[in-house]
């Protein structure tokens, strides 16, 4: 039994996991690209000043983006496959970049927290709220299309 039948009300599970799949992939190439453009290019103060005070976060952000453009590539292989592994393999893979991005944020907001002021705090809070929202959402939207797939495939052999 899927948790959630439909993708933000209209959208049938399966296009909503396209729509997600191909957003998820391009955006994360466009954060690759930009990020080996910013790394390749040798001009350390404009790195610093979009990004913080070392290359570090460029390095992580350079992680991130390759393992959500190996999840994006996991969620349209199994969609377009009907693969279940690959959807549940998505999930696992969003989870844990999702729970490592809630620690780097924390961090971030507990080391430096002398630099924000309480108004950017709550607007931060309220990012974080919002973003986490969405991304539970999704994910359980992406794990129903899992159990879904799940259950046609090992329906005839439960029925038998």
């Amino acid at each position: 039994m899927a948790l959630i039948r439909f993708c933000c009300c209209c959208f049938s599970l399966r296009s909503g996991m396209l729509l997600l799949g191909w957003s998820q992939a391009l955006l994360s190439l466009l954060s690759l690209s930009g990020v080996i453009i910013a790394d390749s290019s040798g001009s350390t103060s404009s790195i610093n000043q979009l990004l913080g005070k070392s290359l570090r976060t460029l390095y992580v952000l350079l992680g991130g983006s390759v393992i959500q453009t190996i999840a994006a590539v996991f969620l349209l292989y199994g969609v377009y496959m009907r693969k279940s592994y690959y959807i549940l393999e998505y999930v696992k893979l969003e989870t844990l970049l999702h729970i490592a991005s809630l620690i780097e944020f924390f961090l971030y907001l507990v080391l430096e927290h002398s630099t924000f002021s309480s108004q950017d705090i709550y607007i931060f809070l309220g990012f974080l709220a919002l973003n986490y929202g969405l991304a539970v959402y999704y994910l359980l939207a992406a794990y129903s299309y899992y159990r879904i797939i799940t259950e046609d495939i090992y329906a005839p052999l439960i029925q038998t």
